[in-house]
Protein backbone atom coordinates (compact mmCIF):
# COMPACT_ATOMS: atom_id res chain seq x y z
CA UNK A 1 0.00 0.00 0.00
CA UNK A 2 1.12 3.34 -0.97
CA UNK A 3 1.41 5.86 1.33
CA UNK A 4 0.03 9.69 1.05
CA UNK A 5 1.98 11.97 -0.82
CA UNK A 6 1.09 15.42 -0.37
CA UNK A 7 2.41 18.60 -2.97
CA UNK A 8 4.47 20.95 -0.88
CA UNK A 9 3.32 24.99 0.45
CA UNK A 10 6.33 26.01 -1.07
CA UNK A 11 9.55 25.15 -2.70
CA UNK A 12 11.23 26.70 0.39
CA UNK A 13 9.85 23.73 2.73
CA UNK A 14 12.05 20.79 0.20
CA UNK A 15 14.83 19.94 2.44
CA UNK A 16 18.05 21.29 1.51
CA UNK A 17 20.37 19.94 3.66
CA UNK A 18 23.67 22.32 4.88
CA UNK A 19 26.45 20.61 2.65
CA UNK A 20 29.80 19.42 3.74
CA UNK A 21 31.81 22.54 2.66
CA UNK A 22 29.30 24.95 4.48
CA UNK A 23 29.61 22.39 7.89
CA UNK A 24 33.15 23.00 7.40
CA UNK A 25 32.79 26.50 7.70
CA UNK A 26 30.73 26.65 10.42
CA UNK A 27 32.89 23.94 12.26
CA UNK A 28 36.12 26.17 11.75
CA UNK A 29 34.16 29.27 13.60
CA UNK A 30 32.77 26.85 16.75
CA UNK A 31 36.02 25.45 16.83
CA UNK A 32 34.77 22.17 17.03
CA UNK A 33 33.00 19.21 14.60
CA UNK A 34 29.34 18.16 14.77
CA UNK A 35 28.42 14.38 14.31
CA UNK A 36 26.17 13.29 11.82
CA UNK A 37 23.48 12.70 14.09
CA UNK A 38 23.79 16.87 15.01
CA UNK A 39 23.86 17.94 11.15
CA UNK A 40 20.95 15.63 10.73
CA UNK A 41 18.87 17.50 13.63
CA UNK A 42 19.71 20.97 12.30
CA UNK A 43 18.47 20.39 8.63
CA UNK A 44 15.42 18.57 10.35
CA UNK A 45 15.08 21.88 12.00
CA UNK A 46 15.67 24.23 9.70
CA UNK A 47 13.58 22.19 7.32
CA UNK A 48 10.81 22.84 10.02
CA UNK A 49 11.67 26.64 9.95
CA UNK A 50 10.69 27.04 6.54
CA UNK A 51 7.93 24.95 6.64
CA UNK A 52 6.01 26.75 9.49
CA UNK A 53 7.33 30.25 7.57
CA UNK A 54 5.73 29.11 4.45
CA UNK A 55 2.49 28.86 6.12
CA UNK A 56 3.16 31.82 8.74
CA UNK A 57 3.60 34.11 5.81
CA UNK A 58 1.40 32.48 3.33
CA UNK A 59 -1.90 33.84 1.60
CA UNK A 60 -4.42 32.01 3.42
CA UNK A 61 -3.37 33.10 6.97
CA UNK A 62 -5.78 35.67 7.97
CA UNK A 63 -4.98 37.77 10.75
CA UNK A 64 -8.06 38.52 13.46
CA UNK A 65 -7.85 42.34 12.05
CA UNK A 66 -7.94 40.94 8.35
CA UNK A 67 -11.12 38.81 9.39
CA UNK A 68 -13.32 41.73 10.90
CA UNK A 69 -12.74 43.89 7.68
CA UNK A 70 -13.87 40.76 5.53
CA UNK A 71 -16.73 40.23 7.90
CA UNK A 72 -17.68 44.18 7.87
CA UNK A 73 -17.15 43.66 4.34
CA UNK A 74 -19.77 41.01 4.23
CA UNK A 75 -22.16 43.02 6.32
CA UNK A 76 -22.35 45.36 3.68
CA UNK A 77 -22.92 43.11 0.75
CA UNK A 78 -25.32 41.59 2.74
CA UNK A 79 -27.29 45.12 3.49
CA UNK A 80 -27.34 45.65 -0.21
CA UNK A 81 -28.72 42.66 -1.09
CA UNK A 82 -25.64 41.00 -2.90
CA UNK A 83 -24.46 37.32 -2.89
CA UNK A 84 -21.88 36.65 0.28
CA UNK A 85 -18.80 35.77 -1.56
CA UNK A 86 -16.50 34.85 1.25
CA UNK A 87 -16.72 31.40 2.45
CA UNK A 88 -13.93 31.73 5.16
CA UNK A 89 -15.52 34.88 6.55
CA UNK A 90 -19.14 33.83 6.75
CA UNK A 91 -17.96 30.48 8.23
CA UNK A 92 -16.21 32.04 11.09
CA UNK A 93 -19.40 34.37 11.54
CA UNK A 94 -21.82 30.83 11.49
CA UNK A 95 -18.79 29.14 14.02
CA UNK A 96 -19.09 32.01 16.55
CA UNK A 97 -22.68 32.17 16.94
CA UNK A 98 -23.72 28.03 17.50
CA UNK A 99 -25.54 29.57 20.42
CA UNK A 100 -27.53 32.02 18.67
CA UNK A 101 -28.39 30.08 15.02
CA UNK A 102 -31.76 31.44 15.01
CA UNK A 103 -30.29 35.00 15.04
CA UNK A 104 -30.57 37.43 11.80
CA UNK A 105 -27.23 37.84 9.69
CA UNK A 106 -26.34 41.20 10.67
CA UNK A 107 -27.11 40.32 14.73
CA UNK A 108 -24.13 37.09 14.11
CA UNK A 109 -22.24 39.75 12.64
CA UNK A 110 -22.49 42.11 15.46
CA UNK A 111 -21.84 39.36 18.41
CA UNK A 112 -19.00 37.91 16.20
CA UNK A 113 -17.21 41.14 16.23
CA UNK A 114 -17.69 41.85 19.65
CA UNK A 115 -16.02 38.56 20.32
CA UNK A 116 -12.86 39.77 18.07
CA UNK A 117 -12.61 43.25 19.84
CA UNK A 118 -13.19 41.89 23.44
CA UNK A 119 -12.53 38.60 23.70
CA UNK A 120 -9.83 37.65 21.04
CA UNK A 121 -7.76 35.04 22.72
CA UNK A 122 -11.35 32.46 22.35
CA UNK A 123 -11.95 33.11 18.96
CA UNK A 124 -8.30 33.14 17.61
CA UNK A 125 -4.88 32.00 18.64
CA UNK A 126 -1.14 33.12 18.86
CA UNK A 127 0.73 33.28 16.07
CA UNK A 128 4.39 33.75 16.89
CA UNK A 129 6.86 34.49 14.18
CA UNK A 130 8.37 31.65 12.79
CA UNK A 131 12.33 33.75 13.02
CA UNK A 132 11.17 34.43 16.49
CA UNK A 133 10.60 30.82 17.87
CA UNK A 134 13.28 29.26 15.28
CA UNK A 135 16.10 31.27 16.42
CA UNK A 136 15.49 30.03 20.11
CA UNK A 137 15.34 26.50 18.90
CA UNK A 138 18.45 26.35 17.09
CA UNK A 139 20.32 28.47 19.62
CA UNK A 140 19.35 25.83 22.23
CA UNK A 141 19.90 22.67 19.82
CA UNK A 142 23.73 24.28 19.40
CA UNK A 143 23.58 24.55 23.29
CA UNK A 144 22.63 21.00 24.08
CA UNK A 145 25.33 19.82 21.85
CA UNK A 146 27.47 21.33 24.08
CA UNK A 147 29.14 24.00 21.59
CA UNK A 148 29.89 27.32 22.70
CA UNK A 149 26.41 29.96 22.34
CA UNK A 150 28.02 33.10 23.67
CA UNK A 151 26.26 36.59 22.80
CA UNK A 152 27.54 39.40 21.80
CA UNK A 153 28.88 41.12 25.58
CA UNK A 154 27.24 43.90 26.74
CA UNK A 155 30.30 45.85 26.98
CA UNK A 156 30.50 45.87 23.31
CA UNK A 157 26.74 46.79 22.81
CA UNK A 158 27.09 49.85 25.28
CA UNK A 159 29.94 51.30 22.92
CA UNK A 160 28.37 50.88 19.76
CA UNK A 161 25.46 52.43 18.14
CA UNK A 162 22.56 50.14 16.82
CA UNK A 163 23.18 50.31 13.41
CA UNK A 164 26.57 50.39 13.83
CA UNK A 165 28.48 46.91 12.25
CA UNK A 166 29.07 44.18 14.78
CA UNK A 167 31.14 40.77 14.54
CA UNK A 168 28.61 37.92 15.74
CA UNK A 169 29.88 35.32 17.60
CA UNK A 170 29.60 31.82 15.98
CA UNK A 171 26.07 31.11 17.05
CA UNK A 172 25.10 34.79 16.37
CA UNK A 173 26.42 34.28 12.80
CA UNK A 174 24.43 30.87 12.31
CA UNK A 175 21.39 32.18 13.18
CA UNK A 176 21.61 35.66 11.41
CA UNK A 177 22.44 33.39 8.09
CA UNK A 178 19.90 30.59 8.10
CA UNK A 179 16.96 32.22 10.24
CA UNK A 180 16.71 35.66 10.34
CA UNK A 181 19.07 36.34 6.49
CA UNK A 182 21.10 38.72 7.67
CA UNK A 183 24.37 39.40 5.50
CA UNK A 184 25.97 42.49 7.24
CA UNK A 185 24.82 42.43 10.82
CA UNK A 186 24.85 45.70 13.02
CA UNK A 187 24.00 45.53 16.66
CA UNK A 188 20.19 45.84 16.93
CA UNK A 189 20.39 42.29 14.98
CA UNK A 190 22.63 40.72 17.67
CA UNK A 191 20.35 42.60 20.33
CA UNK A 192 17.27 41.20 18.62
CA UNK A 193 18.45 37.96 19.18
CA UNK A 194 19.70 38.49 22.79
CA UNK A 195 15.97 39.50 23.59
CA UNK A 196 14.47 36.66 21.63
CA UNK A 197 16.99 33.92 23.77
CA UNK A 198 16.50 35.60 27.16
CA UNK A 199 12.30 35.51 26.63
CA UNK A 200 11.96 32.05 26.35
CA UNK A 201 14.66 31.24 28.81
Amino acid sequence: MGGRRDLPTSKSAWIDPISDVQWAHWESKFKRSFSEDFRHSVDLCLLDFRAYKAAHYGKDRVSASELKKRIKRLDKRHSDGKSLDDAFAEDQILKNNLDHIETSFPEKVQNTLKLLNENLADVSMDAPKPEVIYTFCVFALFEKSGATVSLTSGKIRDFIEKDAEVTPTPIEAFILHFILHVDKPVRRHVDRIKKIIQRFQ
